[in-house]
């Protein structure tokens, strides 16, 4: 708390970062324009970012695989493995995974 004159009380409130200023009317507006003109927003900017750590090493293969129910498939990867094998696999597997713990057994992958 500061005290400038007996008719004058300014306070910091930290939760609200304000300041609490009791004064007279005519001390009250000169303190308004002091602190209007320290008070001015800094321009700001959004960052949104991924960080991804991608180490290389031998058989890793990057890429992205686009699929279209009108369209067909398409991949961009040095994998070898076409999109549309790797999907019927896929299904292969959940069929068989499905029917495994209909008869009680443990799913494995083969």
């Amino acid at each position: 708390m500061a005290a400038i004159d007996k008719n004058i009380i300014i306070k910091a409130h930290g939760q609200t970062n304000a300041l609490i200023v009791t004064a007279a009317p005519d001390v009250m507006n000169d303190l308004e324009r002091v602190i209007a003109q320290l008070d001015i927003r800094r321009p700001q900017v959004l960052v949104e970012a991924i960080i991804a750590e991608v180490q290389d090493a031998d058989g890793l293969n990057l890429g992205i695989q686009w699929a279209n129910k009108n369209a067909g498939m398409t991949q961009f990867t040095n994998s070898g493995l076409p999109i549309s094998t790797a999907i019927a696999g896929a299904n292969q597997y959940k069929q068989r995974r499905y029917h495994q713990q209909l008869a009680g057994q443990r799913p494995r992958l083969v």
